[in-house]
Order: C-alpha cells, then structure tokens, then sequence
C-alpha cells in the first residue's frame, strides 16, 4: 500500500534553445494544445484519455473492479495529465526554454476510516491493474463487484469563468516575444536599471476523475505566472527588486 505519495511522477523534461527543439516533445505537448485549442475543456479532457490514451468506460470500470477486489465502501481513479513551459531571459538573451510533460494516474480505495493509495506513472493497463490491487489491499470485506446494471454518469461542470485563450496556447515565438517586451519596458523604465531577469512559466492540466459511485467528471485547469528580477545601481548603491 502507498499512502501520502502526489501520483504524478511521471516527468517527461527537455531542454532547447531557439536553434534546435525535439520534434518529439513538441509533438507530445502538442496532444494538449491541439485539444484544448479545438474543443470545449471538458471534451477535450473526454477525447484526451478515451481516444489519445485509451482509457474508456471498459478500462475504467475493470480499474475499478480491481480496486475493490477486497471490498472497500469507496474507490476512486484521479487522472492527469499535463505540460508546463517556462522560458527564462537574462541580460537581454533567452537563458532557458524547456517543456515538461507530467501523466500518471492515483487511486484510491477507503474502507471505514483507513485509505490505501497507490499510482500509476503511465496509462499501460498492466501497470494501472497492478496499483489497484496495491491500493485494494487496505480492504478485507469481501469482493465489491460492479454489475452489467452499473453506469457511470458523466457531470458536465458549468463554465463559470471562461478563458478565451490562455497563454499555453501560444507558440513559442509569442511567449518568447512577450518575455521580450516585458524586459524591454522594465528596462526602459529608469535608466539606472541594469539588469532584468524575465522568467515566465505556463501550463495545462488536464484532469479526470472516476468514482465508484459512478461519477466521472473532467476539468481543464490553466496556470500562468510571470516573475521579474530588477538590479538597479547609482554609484556605490546597489538595490534589487522583484515583481510576480
């Protein structure tokens, strides 16, 4: 049993410069991109893992099926998947650019007040059996099994705060020209600034979770945050700050 672990441990990571990037990790990162830029965040959640991962109904309900093996009143699959970009400019020259793709999926069994916990770093059947019956072996009730009768019932959340376009949807060019600008106007900003350090970081959650009580729900969650490092001097008097 594993108890206490983040199940996303999955950390596909490269490192590029303006010259030279992998066409391979562009083309995994681009599976969320391509997804959310074409479709509704909870279709492009749905289309992520049922057809790009293979996760259906089918897959879902036998990974539950094993999770309760034992018993247990409660079991359910948390599902990720996501990228995050950060690009990083000092001294007027791009420093850093890297992507990193991070997937796994958690799972949960709860029997009375004990929880096992166990996960899974790729979305291959067998290793995604393998942590359930990890986190089933808390329970010792007896095999709590889901019947033809069972279904599950996909919620649609409401799109209370809709975002027309996020920043992980830009391309690389666009990221780099706004981290561009960004140093250039705090630059411009007093002429005894000296040094600015631009570092901007982005990223797409892709989400789904499945319970036993039949429940799917999906969500697409998009982070942004951008940092920016001033060094200042007159004469002796050297002061810094930091803005983000």
């Amino acid at each position: 049993m594993n108890s206490g672990k983040s199940f996303v441990n999955k950390d596909t990571k490269a490192r590029h410069n303006l010259m030279g990037t992998s066409k391979i990790l562009l083309e995994t990162e681009n599976i969320a991109r391509r997804l959310t830029k074409a479709l509704s965040g909870d279709e492009a959640v749905k289309q992520l893992f049922e057809a790009e991962m293979g996760i259906d109904q089918s897959v879902v309900r036998k990974l539950l099926s094993e999770a309760l093996r034992s018993g247990g009143d409660f079991a359910d699959l948390h599902f990720e998947y996501s990228t995050r970009n950060s690009v990083v400019m000092e001294d007027g020259i791009i420093k850093n650019s890297a992507v990193a793709v991070v997937s796994g999926v958690g799972i949960r069994v709860v029997q009375d007040d004990q929880t096992g916990y166990a996960y899974s770093e790729d979305f291959d059947l067998k290793p995604m059996i393998h942590a359930a019956r990890t986190a089933a072996s808390i329970a010792s009730s007896g095999d709590v099994s889901l019947d033809d009768a069972f279904r599950f019932n996909e919620l649609v959340p409401k799109d209370y705060y809709p975002v027309l376009e996020t920043v992980t949807e830009m391309d690389l060019v666009q990221k780099i020209e706004m981290v561009q600008l960004t140093e250039a106007v705090a630059r411009d900003y007093d002429q005894r600034i000296n040094r600015v350090t631009v570092a901007m970081m982005d990223a797409i959650n892709l989400t789904q979770v499945v319970t036993s009580e039949g429940q799917i729900m999906r969500d697409t969650r998009p982070m942004f945050r951008m940092n920016v490092h001033f060094l200042s001097q007159e004469g002796d008097n050297i002061q810094n700050g930091t803005s983000g």
